[in-house]
């Protein structure tokens, strides 16, 4: 889990979003309204789809016009097997993990379960990948 994730405004323009989402390294931004709570997620995938089925003033578009709602979240003390169950079943990359008013405090995102299966591999690979 990324603890404090990086979040955007539902007013913030796309083209800060893109922004954002490349210095940052990440694929995925929750939008939260004025006081600070998770009304949706952005992800790469939906930047692109914008992009490439952008009108002409699509420039001028913001976070809450293409963001995924309702947000699936988890609290911070969900269990990681459940998650990971929940994100695979609903095919999302990413749950937000929200506090009791439904602020964040962290994102849960598939690089997290590869990161924590490599972290815990410990004996070499037997198996070969196709290619």
């Amino acid at each position: 889990m990324t603890i404090r994730p990086v979040t955007v405004s539902m007013n913030t323009p796309l083209h800060q979003v893109a922004t954002l989402l490349a210095q940052n390294h990440i694929r995925h931004l929750p939008v939260v309204d004025g006081a600070g709570r998770v009304r949706g997620v952005l992800s790469h995938r939906d930047m692109m789809h914008a992009h490439w089925h952008a009108a002409p003033s699509a420039h001028e578009r913001v976070a809450s016009t293409i963001m995924t709602h309702p947000v699936l979240s988890v609290g911070p003390d969900g269990c990681a097997q459940a998650a990971a169950r929940l994100m695979f079943a609903q095919k999302i990359g990413c749950l937000p993990v929200l506090d009791g008013a439904g602020r964040p405090v962290g994102i849960l995102t598939e690089s997290d379960f590869v990161r924590a299966y490599y972290e815990r591999a410990t004996s070499p690979c037997k198996c070969t990948v196709a290619t």
